[in-house]
């Protein structure tokens, strides 16, 4: 016996010091896991509403209600779009180049065909007409060859497309790789009416774009449905100017607060664009004038209809969304592509906002393209007037990197410094740059914007890959396939939001601890993503994977309805007492209808992974219902719903590793009972062995 009780001492120590051991251990090792975060004020997903009922009160049957909101509140926008104008982008462009006998002519060289993949463009053959058609605008098919005639006005004679090669096209026409005859493609361009083959393709003699040689092929038709990345990029542009309006009515935000757009059209610079129409080609020029592009705008038309005055086709800060569309009805196509030029226009109108709004605003430069910079080498001008900048790469990755980051961009080459005269490198103003000690430029302030770049319809790797490092991040480039399907404004400006506005509430799981008052029957029919862990008899959970909360739309936020019923040892009461649905430490007080408290140990907890990979947690209060005494007169009484705080549920919903399992608290707890348990385990035997 003596023994024994020498063995039960030296044992006791042993227990104490393993588990002081243990429970240093494990604090050490929970410290060093990284913990979910729980803040209100920076939670990107939340548990909007929780609410319960009685459905059947004299059965005491409840319906527990949940509601999740994924979204983040992110502060307001100054966007500056900068749009390429550029000729490849329109189907309706015509390019000036030489006609062999000392001028020039139009041609379609440069312009994009229609993208519509409904339409198609038919080649010719050397068939011979097999069967006239009476009028000219009739056709002619041959179903068993499979051969169409038809009458070509520039040529004028018949003749003979064949149906069974039937080409799509999604660049420009003179960059069809293989196909030197693809300029030709621009007068067979076609539809189907059912089994009917439609020409949309029209020789048109009174265009004068064609130059020395009148009339030119329309071979594009937005009223038939053709588009191209012109008529895409400016819907893009306007549906997305539309929708920053849509949010700052909804929010309420006006004047310092509200979401801002900018327009930069790029190709040809603004200050020189009607210096260039003059001293180029009159049927261009021509055109302009008589399809009304300088109506309502301080251009002077001359009587020999040269052009003077200032052209100017941006659009300063604006929270109006007329003021863009007005705008781009206004805007036509001009040959080359100067990056240069449309960043540097962006540079000034970020830092031209105010103060108020460069502390307050995320800043965002959207820059949409189609193609190469031009020119890609030297600066295109004429008699000391600039048309387009020269386009380097390291010149437009300086510039770039000027927009998009904090620090100043300090430059000893001659980028920054050559500001005018026949070698200017750039549009940025003089007076905004930054300087040495001896007053000289030396380069360009930061101005910390994120710039998110749009590759459409590239035609080349480079493209994509330019327009890629231009980017702040590799996730802040779009790239557009060429033969997209869904390249509408709709599908672009969800893009571009998508891109803008980071979404909180990825891989959401919302666990639910439901109270030792209530159970979950175990035969009810859950909504689809909710399981119950435990049994009623150890305690449930409801457990509701949700995923990304950010993709349901607006006035959709996902909710379920969860069926309890109150155990019946709690019916009976002496005085109406009210039961909390959740299990929460401490337990709520049974007196009062008020909900929970709200903390971090409450019975409910949606975890979650905000944008930038962290674990978070969001907790709601707890619901009550209320029990009343049978002789007792029920009270008109519902109770309220636990609700999140009005300032984080109002807030904008736009377009989200693994969940989170619940609470380490009880972790020491634990390994406490396995090492005691495991002690008291070899203890035994060996009193066992003694015997």
């Amino acid at each position: 016996m003596t023994y024994i009780r020498r063995k039960g001492f030296r044992i006791t120590v042993v227990l104490i010091v393993l588990g002081i051991f243990v429970s240093i251990m494990s604090d050490y090792l929970i410290a060093d896991t990284k913990k979910p975060i729980r803040d209100k004020n920076t939670n990107s997903a939340y548990i909007v509403e929780k609410s319960a009922r009685w459905t059947n009160s004299e059965k005491y049957l409840a319906e527990l209600n949940l509601k999740i909101n994924g979204t983040e509140r992110i502060n307001s926008l100054d966007v500056a779009i900068v749009l390429d104008r550029s000729g490849s982008m329109d189907m309706n462009f015509i390019q000036e180049i030489p006609d062999g006998n000392g001028g020039n002519k139009g041609t379609h060289n440069a312009s994009s065909p229609c993208l519509n993949q409904d339409h198609f463009y038919l080649k010719e053959t050397t068939d011979v007409p097999q069967v006239i058609p009476n009028t000219l605008d009739e056709m002619y098919y041959d179903e068993t060859n499979q051969r169409l005639t038809v009458y070509n006005g520039e040529k004028k004679q018949w003749v003979v497309l064949d149906t069974s090669n039937r080409i799509h096209l999604y660049f420009q026409f003179g960059n069809m790789v293989g196909d030197e005859n693809s300029l030709a493609l621009a007068a067979y361009h076609f539809k189907h009416d059912g089994t009917n083959f439609v020409r949309i393709s029209k020789w048109d003699e009174s265009d004068v774009r064609k130059g020395t040689a009148e009339g030119i092929w329309d071979h594009g038709d937005e009223a038939q449905g053709c588009y191209d990345r012109w008529i895409e990029a400016k819907k893009a542009v306007e549906a997305f100017s539309q929708k920053l309006a849509q949010i700052n009515q909804e929010e309420g935000l006006i004047g310092d607060e509200a979401n801002n757009v900018a327009l930069v059209p790029f190709s040809i610079r603004d200050e020189t664009l009607l210096h260039r129409l003059n001293k180029g080609t009159p049927w261009y020029r021509k055109w302009l004038i008589q399809n009304n592009y300088f109506a309502g705008t301080t251009v002077n038309v001359g009587t020999d209809e040269t052009l003077s005055g200032e052209y100017n086709a941006k659009v300063g800060w604006t929270d109006n969304p007329t003021v863009i569309s007005s705008a781009l009805s206004k805007l036509f196509t001009t040959h080359t592509t100067d990056y240069i030029y449309g960043l540097g226009e962006a540079y000034n109108l970020l830092d031209a906002r105010s103060e108020s709004a460069k502390k307050n605003k995320k800043a965002v430069v959207l820059l949409l393209s189609d193609g190469t910079p031009d020119p890609a080498s030297g600066t295109f001008s004429n008699a000391g007037n600039i048309y387009a900048f020269w386009n380097n790469d390291n010149h437009i990755y300086g510039i770039a990197n000027a927009l998009k980051n904090a620090e100043d961009q300090i430059d000893s080459s001659a980028f920054w410094k050559d500001i005018s005269g026949p070698y200017q490198r750039h549009s940025v103003k003089p007076d905004i740059l930054a300087r040495n000690d001896a007053k000289g430029i030396s380069g360009a302030y930061g101005e910390e914007s994120d710039i998110i770049s749009v590759g459409y319809m590239l035609d080349a790797q480079a493209s994509k890959d330019r327009l890629a490092t231009i980017a702040s991040t590799q996730s802040d480039y779009i790239d557009i396939s060429a033969d997209a399907t869904g390249s509408t404004e709709n599908y672009l400006t969800e893009k571009l939001l998508r891109s803008i506005v980071r979404p909180g509430g990825r891989n959401a799981v919302l666990r639910d601890e439901v109270s030792k008052y209530y159970y979950v029957p175990e035969d009810s029919v859950l909504p689809q993503g909710v399981t119950i862990d435990g049994t009623i008899e150890s305690g449930q959970t409801i457990v509701w994977t949700i995923g990304n909360v950010y993709e349901y739309p607006k006035g959709q936020e996902p909710s379920i309805s969860i069926p309890l019923v109150l155990k019946e040892e709690y019916r009976s009461v002496k005085s109406t007492t009210y039961y909390p649905t959740n299990k929460d430490n401490p337990e709520p007080d049974l007196t009062t209808p008020d909900p929970g408290k709200d903390g971090e140990d409450t019975g409910a907890k949606l975890y979650y992974t905000d944008f930038d990979g962290n674990d978070r947690y969001d907790t709601i209060g707890t619901p009550k219902l209320p029990v009343y005494p049978k002789k007792e007169e029920k009270p008109s009484f519902t109770p309220k719903p636990s609700k999140a705080p009005e300032d984080l549920v109002n807030i904008i919903m736009l377009p989200s590793k693994s969940p989170m399992l619940g609470d380490e608290t009880n972790v020491p707890f634990y390994l406490m009972l396995l090492m005691i348990s495991l002690v008291g385990l070899t203890y035994n035997i060996r009193i066992k062995n003694k015997r």
